[in-house]
């Protein structure tokens, strides 16, 4: 019997050493073991926000390269400064092609546009036909830099002729990429004391 009691002993003293190493081994590192279970988490969703950037990045980045051969485009159809000979000389070429008779142009001081570049507005007066006048405005949209017929007024000149004349004016836009200088103002004249007698 005294070996039976001594087994239990041995047995309750097995089990009460592995309840105590388990308690100080597993109960003591539970807490640290739930810490990284939460930094785990957290990398783990940091890692998933890091890859939906990159994902965007390159979604950005594809959608770049496709829109710069359209950048590269616009920026040549674009005059890079308002070049006045060469407008007039597109627009009287313009004219000449459509058998348009050029009496007046004007041009107005560069102003900024809502979208960034440039606007040089011209005014121009001329006679022609309806048809001429149609193929000059046709001419104008394709041309190769970017113009913007913005007004037009038409009245009839020569109504009993085979083919009617208008006189008409017209506001075209012509887009550069030049933006308007702005200018600072410019300090007060210095103040002359007179002298007091």
């Amino acid at each position: 019997m005294e070996f039976k009691g001594f087994k239990i002993f041995l047995y309750l003293g097995l089990v009460l050493v592995f309840v105590l190493i388990a308690y100080f081994l597993i109960w003591a590192s539970l807490p640290e073991i739930k810490n990284n279970q939460r930094e785990l988490i957290k990398g783990k969703r940091t890692l998933e926000e890091k890859e939906n950037t990159l994902a965007e990045f390159k979604r950005v980045s594809e959608k770049y390269k496709k829109n710069s051969k359209n950048l590269k485009t616009i920026n040549q159809l674009l005059l890079p400064e308002p070049d006045l000979p060469l407008i007039l000389i597109q627009l009287e070429a313009l004219a000449a092609e459509s058998k348009i008779k050029i009496q007046n142009i004007s041009f107005s001081p560069l102003e900024k546009s809502d979208k960034g570049v440039g606007i040089l507005p011209v005014s121009l007066d001329a006679k022609g036909s309806y048809l001429a006048l149609k193929n000059f405005l046709e001419a104008i949209a394709t041309n190769l830099n970017i113009m913007e017929v913005k007004d037009i007024a038409l009245q009839v000149e020569k109504k009993g002729a085979p083919e009617a004349v208008y006189s008409f004016s017209l506001k075209i836009d012509v887009y550069t990429q030049a933006l308007p200088k702005v200018e600072a103002p410019s300090p007060p004249p210095p103040e002359v004391e007179t002298p007091t007698k």
